[in-house]
Order: structure tokens, then C-alpha cells, then sequence
């Protein structure tokens, strides 16, 4: 099985597509008028489930990174049982019930991937940030209500907009970083590096990336990618190795492309609207820091909402702790509040131990992040950059049990340090 691409390839885009998938389901539904219910959603992540399946007998797997499926199985237990037994939002129950099934059944069916599929995954990843990016601007651009400077997502029908910008922007972050892996290191045997064809696609998937960071103006985004580029050229660029063909390729490329470049500015003037992106940015960071450093009481200000919704979360924690201290001790109980800070929500919900077992997660991930980042493998380069940008978001947005961080906790713990030469396992844990 190490060998059939067909098997790898299919796995690989199955994986792909219930990691980074959300925004091409968003965009499809919109295209092809699907509705924007569970039942959509559920369809194509049972066909994304559907491509990681393997005929391998069912007590055959592959061994993941034990120490982090430790603590993030111990956590994933203690977020079951507080959602079976204390659970305070009866309204969410369904797609909970759904979430959760999806990430165990991700859990089973990727420990059952051959670990060579860390050699397809790269070139599967850059088609599919590249078909999102192409899709998010073609729906800006056949939106006649889209307005220059607006924060930019999927068009839905004719109702304005749908999904969040910051999944877009997540993807645009990831097509920054593995472009940027996959033109400048080279790897022994990585599935088409160097055709013609795949390095195009990866300048071009370099350039709209950037494109549909600046665009979705998403400012945790473009954080991560300042520090991420930053750990790139210390841990990663200076120890590349490029191909000379490759080389060769992606100099006659990035020419031709620097020429359309141009020749788009003379015609639209795109440099100065860039630089109206940048003063949107300057204005939305003032308007956080303000409002953060205020604590949101400072009316003489333009108040920053998202900053503000945090403002209030951390008021309300500061409620708790002043005047119900003991109940962060075992928790308030699932999904009591949304706290829009991960590592927060994990203590008022499921309290000090919770905190413990998911702090110790996050520690033990940036151990391995640290040696990912030394492998040769370009793939786990990918995971130790990108788990930088998870680790922001755990710290400022989203909640600890999303579907999002459930699927990225289960590719890290599959995946993060674990090294293609690894043996098969008479079973699946």
C-alpha cells in the first residue's frame, strides 16, 4: 500500500477536505443554492470520511504520537463526560453530537492512513488552498454589493455574504506557508515537486494567498503570519535546499508573473489600494489595543466589537473567580459560556483539572512543534509553523471543543512528530 498513489492520494485529499474544507462547502452551497443546514454539512464530511477509509483488517493502525494522544485523549474524555452529564445548552445538542462522532470517527480512520501520505499531502494542499482562494475572489468579484475594503467571504446567493472571514484567512495562511515550503526545500520522493505544472500552481497559490489574507482583514491572521514567517527563516529557510531544476522553473515563473503584475497595476492601480488595506489594518489594531487597554469603558473611543466581546468575557470570569471561586474548580459545565478565548472557556467550563490536562497538551505539542520544525520532512515543517498560528488562536479565539480545533487536535496528534518510517501496530490506539 506504500506505493499506490491512488490510496495515498485519496487519503490525503480525504483529510484535506475535513481540515481545511469548511470554506469550500461554504462555497459550494452558495453556488449551487444547497442550504445552509447540518444535514449539507454532515453530507460532505461523511464524504470526506468516506476517502480516509482503508481495507486494512480492522485491528491493523498506525501508531501516532503517544504523549500528545495522552493528554488530548484524557481531554477529549473529560469534554464527553461534562457534555453527557453537565451539559447547560440543550440547543446545541445536535450539532455537539455531531462534532464530537465526526472527531472520533476522524481519530479511527486517519490512525488507518499509511504514514507516506505525508508525501502527498503537501501537493494536495496546495491545489486545495488554491481552488479556495480562487473561489473566495471569484464570489467578490460577482458580488455586485461587494464594496472595496470590506472584509471579503463567500457570496451567498443574494443575501449579502456568508461564513467567516477568518476561515478564509486561515487559508490563505496555510497556502503562504506550504508554497513557501514547497518552492524552497526540497524532500526525497514528495509527490510531483518538481513539474512545471505544480510549481506554477504553487507561485500563483503564493501570491492569491497573500492576496486573500490581505482581503479578509483578519487580524489574529495576519499576527500569526508576521511570527510564522519569523520562525520559518530562523528554523527552516536557512537549512532549505532547493532543487536546481526547480530553481530554474521558479525563476523563468516568478518572472513572467512579476510582468502580469505590473501590467495589473497599470491598469487598476491595485499598489494604491493595498495601501488603503494597510491603513484598514493600522486603524483595526488601534481600535483592539484601545479598547483592550481601556478594558472597554473608555467611551471617548471607537470601540473595537471583537476586542469589546472579549473585554466582556474576561469581565465575566472576574465575576466568577471574585464571588464563585469554588465552582472553577469542577466547572461551570458544557458550553456554559461562550468565552471566545479557548484556554479560558476550558477553565470556567471544565475546571482546574480540564485546564491542567489541556495546558499540558498545548506544552507538549510546542515540544514536538520544536522538532518538526528540524525535520526534514516538509509536512512536518507545515504542522510545527501552523500549529504557531493554533496556538495564537487558543489564546484569543474560537471555543476549546469546535469542530476546527477537534480535527486539528486529532492531525496533530496523528501526525506532529511522527516520522513516515513508522511501523504498523497490531492495533488501532
Amino acid at each position: 500500500m506504500e506505493d499506490n498513489k491512488y490510496i495515498l492520494s485519496k487519503n490525503a485529499i480525504g483529510i484535506l477536505l475535513i481540515w481545511l474544507g469548511p470554506p469550500l462547502f461554504y462555497f459550494l452551497r452558495s453556488q449551487f443554492h444547497l442550504g445552509g443546514g447540518t444535514i449539507t454539512s454532515g453530507i460532505f464530511y461523511m464524504i470526506s470520511l468516506f476517502l480516509i477509509r482503508n481495507p486494512l483488517n480492522t485491528q491493523i493502525g498506525y501508531r501516532p504520537n503517544l504523549h500528545l494522544l495522552r493528554f488530548g485523549g484524557l481531554f477529549y474524555l473529560i469534554a464527553l463526560f461534562y457534555f453527557i452529564f453537565f451539559n447547560f445548552n440543550p440547543f446545541s445538542r445536535v450539532v455537539d453530537s455531531v462534532n464530537i462522532a465526526t472527531t472520533l470517527f476522524f481519530f479511527i480512520l486517519v490512525l488507518r492512513v499509511d504514514n507516506n501520505v505525508q508525501k502527498y499531502l503537501p501537493y494536495w494542499l496546495i491545489l486545495l488552498t488554491f481552488i479556495l482562494n480562487i473561489a473566495l475572489i471569484y464570489s467578490v468579484l460577482t458580488n455586485p454589493n461587494y464594496i472595496i475594503g470590506q472584509r471579503a467571504t463567500v457570496q451567498f446567493g443574494d443575501e449579502g455574504f456568508t461564513g467567516n472571514p477568518g476561515t478564509y484567512a486561515r487559508n490563505g495562511l496555510f497556502g503562504i506557508i506550504i508554497s513557501l515550503l514547497f518552492l524552497h526545500k526540497h524532500e526525497d520522493k514528495l509527490y510531483k515537486q518538481n513539474s512545471f505544472f505544480s510549481i506554477g500552481i504553487t507561485i500563483l497559490n503564493l501570491i492569491l494567498s497573500l492576496v486573500t489574507i490581505i482581503i479578509t482583514q483578519t487580524r489574529m491572521i495576519l499576527l500569526s503570519l508576521i511570527i510564522i514567517l519569523i520562525t520559518y527563516w530562523i528554523f527552516v529557510r536557512s537549512k532549505s535546499q532547493t532543487d536546481k531544476k526547480k530553481k530554474n522553473y521558479t525563476q523563468l515563473i516568478i518572472g513572467i508573473i512579476l510582468i502580469l503584475i505590473l501590467y495589473v497595476n497599470y491598469q487598476y492601480d491595485i499598489f494604491s489600494i493595498l495601501g488603503n488595506y494597510a491603513t484598514n489594518y493600522w486603524s483595526m489594531f488601534q481600535r483592539a489595543l484601545e479598547t483592550g487597554a481601556s478594558f472597554g469603558k473608555n467611551s471617548s473611543t471607537e470601540v473595537d466589537a471583537s476586542a469589546m466581546g472579549r473585554v466582556e468575557n474576561i469581565n465575566k470570569f472576574l465575576y466568577i473567580y471574585k464571588y464563585e471561586v469554588f465552582n472553577l474548580i469542577f466547572g461551570k459545565g458544557f458550553n456554559y459560556r461562550y468565552m471566545d478565548i479557548p484556554i479560558l472557556e476550558v477553565l470556567v467550563n471544565f475546571g482546574i483539572i480540564g485546564l491542567i490536562i489541556y495546558v499540558l497538551f498545548i506544552v507538549t505539542s510546542l515540544i514536538y512543534t520544536l522538532q518538526a520544525l528540524k525535520s526534514n520532512l516538509i509536512f512536518q515543517n507545515f504542522l510545527g509553523l501552523t500549529f504557531i498560528q493554533v496556538f495564537i488562536g487558543m489564546c484569543s479565539s474560537g471555543r476549546p471543543m469546535d469542530l476546527a480545533y477537534c480535527i486539528m487536535y486529532v492531525i496533530y496528534i496523528r501526525f506532529l512528530a511522527v516520522e513516515p518510517n513508522s511501523k504498523l501496530t497490531q492495533k488501532v490506539i
